[in-house]
């Protein structure tokens, strides 16, 4: 979907795409590092996707949190739409925009929330 809506995107991951892997093989966990564009790709789908498919959680131990205290047991469902579309994080974050985890051609990952990502 991400691809349809944006052709100058699906341009560029296809591009590295051909020039890292070829059009002959199937890409590798080897060719990551090569594939910065690519990575940028994958991590901006999962910021825009993430929000929608959160999972509830428990709590292990009782919990005191500003003022509040989550009980043992209590079910716990982050609110991860908030985090991912906050604009005090993300420049335009209802923009579709790979290159927000690029910093000098490198991929990039946000050390702020680095617990809510793949890798």
């Amino acid at each position: 979907m991400y691809l349809l809506h944006n052709p100058a995107v699906k341009r560029k991951l296809q591009n590295e795409l051909d020039s890292v892997v070829g059009r002959d093989k199937m890409p590798r966990i080897s060719d990551r590092p090569n594939l910065p564009y690519t990575e940028a790709f994958i991590a901006e789908c999962l910021r825009k996707t993430l929000s929608t498919i959160t999972l509830a959680h428990t709590a292990s131990k009782s919990v005191e949190i500003f003022g509040f205290t989550i009980p043992k047991g209590a079910m716990i469902v982050p609110n991860l739409n908030s985090i991912m579309t906050d604009e005090n994080i993300w420049s335009k974050p209802e923009v579709f925009q790979p290159e927000r985890f690029l910093k000098n051609g490198k991929f990039s990952k946000p050390e702020r929330i680095y617990p809510f990502w793949y890798w």
